[in-house]
């Protein structure tokens, strides 16, 4: 068996003995799964398919009223059993509310004795989505620290990866360190050359950086703003300077672009 130890030379032996596995014993643990009524908690666009899933035993239809926030009853049914759902495991139901179609925020549906999360009906409801998904690259940037002022003090967090312990790779980094040539090339090759890989993105929580996705994502906001010099009106309002939420906002910059193209 071969076992790979960080900061431990490749040449230095490492033996290891009297080892035992034991099962780790997860019971009484029972996942907290929400509300027993499933809802989009975002919403449901008034002329669009609205439906909801109760979770529960039972074999046969349950009663459900939609509320507002107020507490009016203003549509009711009969939920359709689906049976198990094979991704969670759970017995479930269908609630279906696609005829109701009145605007409002605060909405609950109450099944049996659950009820779910507030949502919205609403024809407004994906206008921020544009913006959103731009912003969220401000808060999965590398070698920079995250403003609180900006996304606030959950998602807050100082630079990573600027060659300060434990992670002091990204500044000085070689194609690939000669411990991992012993694994992909049974060799301790790498290359004779390093590059300065601070910043851009990271591809997921785990904060690791790839080529090929910080390619995609370079091509993603190169489109989203030719589009939007390219494209008078909403589109030119949705993404101009100021409109987001990134420390470079209202420097003028998109003003500038949008003149020298027209130039």
């Amino acid at each position: 068996m071969t076992i790979f130890l960080g900061l431990v030379d490749e040449t230095t032996d490492i033996c290891i003995r009297d080892i035992s596995l034991h099962r780790i014993n997860r019971f009484p643990y029972e996942q907290d799964t929400g509300a027993p009524v499933k809802v989009n908690q975002l919403g449901y666009l008034p002329n669009g398919p609205k439906q909801a899933t109760l979770v529960s035993n039972a074999t046969s239809p349950v009663p459900w009223t939609l509320i507002t926030f107020f507490g009016d009853v203003v549509d009711s049914g009969m939920t359709v059993p689906f049976g198990n759902d094979t991704s969670s495991g759970l017995n479930v139901h269908t609630i279906d509310f696609s005829s109701y179609n009145v605007e409002g925020a605060g909405y609950r549906i109450v099944a049996g004795s659950g009820e779910s999360y507030q949502f919205a009906i609403s024809t407004s409801l994906y206008q921020s989505l544009r913006a959103d998904s731009m912003q969220f690259f401000y808060q999965q940037r590398s070698g920079i620290a995250i403003d609180a002022d900006i996304v606030g003090t959950q998602f807050a967090r100082p630079a990573g990866h600027i060659q300060v312990y434990p992670n002091t790779g990204d500044a000085v980094t070689p194609c690939q360190y000669a411990w991992e040539g012993n694994i992909t090339d049974y060799e301790p090759w790498t290359c004779n050359y390093t590059l300065d890989v601070t910043q851009g993105w990271y591809d997921a929580g785990d904060q690791g950086k790839y080529v090929v996705n910080g390619g995609v994502s370079t091509a993603q906001l190169m489109q989203a703003y030719e589009r939007a010099v390219n494209m008078p009106g909403d589109y030119e309002h949705a993404l101009g300077d100021g409109s987001l939420r990134i420390p470079e906002r209202s420097n003028g910059a998109f003003i500038q672009q949008k003149q020298y193209q027209h130039d």
